[in-house]
């Protein structure tokens, strides 16, 4: 299934119009975990969070970008 990766805060969103084809969603869980804790490090304190999107258009997930640096 492809997944798509939106990076989205208060007032504003970055959309993935290209998105990963993965084989389930631990893999997608993944993804947002290794692409919020690259946000985490390269903007500290933004208070961004990844949503994982599916082919269907569904929110499946989303990661506070600060919940990935604490765990990171």
């Amino acid at each position: 299934m492809r997944y798509y990766f939106h990076l989205v805060c208060e007032t504003v969103i970055c959309i993935d119009h290209i998105g990963q084809e993965l084989e389930s969603l631990r893999e997608a869980k993944a993804e947002a975990a290794r692409i919020a804790r690259e946000r985490a490090t390269s903007e500290p304190g933004a208070r961004w969070a990844v949503s994982v999107v599916n082919d269907d258009n569904n929110e499946v997930l989303r990661l506070p970008v600060a919940d990935a640096a604490l765990t990171g």
